[in-house]
């Protein structure tokens, strides 16, 4: 969407380590072509505002999205960010745009609602475990764009025929 570093600096101030990480957020939204909210609200998320131990560095590597995480080995998460060289604040959030885009976006699961329930192959392919996440992440991404006095730009809606 373009949002200034310095607006997306002042939303994550304060947010663990992902405090003035605005500029990699941009870069890594502007590279892949992912939005910039979405993307700091689904680190918020999954990492506990910057905060968890998948967020700390103290493993040697970052991963601010749950990604390799899975509810039978959540510790799967740190190898996934080692693997792919996410040793800085900046390269896991960058790679995390490059993971979302290539992973789901570019796979037709473009939305909230798609990443969580992928209706083209239910049960297959979901991002996340939690029935709510998509609502979760909506009511952050909504709450976000209130506090900088922004609006989203681009919206996809799914309609199903009523029966």
């Amino acid at each position: 969407q373009g949002i200034s570093v310095s607006k997306l600096n002042s939303i994550l101030k304060g947010k663990g380590t992902l405090s003035g990480q605005g500029r990699a957020v941009s870069e890594g939204c502007k590279k892949y072509n992912v939005n910039e909210i979405y993307l700091i609200s689904h680190a918020f998320l999954e990492s506990g505002y910057g905060r968890s131990n998948f967020a700390s560095g103290r493993y040697g590597a970052y991963n601010y999205f749950g990604i390799g995480a899975y509810d039978n080995n959540p510790n799967y998460a740190m190898t996934f960010a080692k693997n792919e060289g996410w040793t800085t604040p900046a390269k896991a959030i960058i790679g995390g745009a490059k993971f979302v885009r290539q992973g789901y976006i570019d796979r037709g699961q473009q939305t909230l609602y798609r990443m969580r329930w992928n209706p083209q192959s239910p049960g297959n392919h979901q991002y996340a475990t939690d029935v709510r996440w998509a609502q979760h992440q909506a009511n952050t991404i909504k709450s976000l764009y209130d506090e900088i006095g922004l609006k989203g730009e681009h919206f996809i809606r799914d309609r199903y025929k009523q029966t």
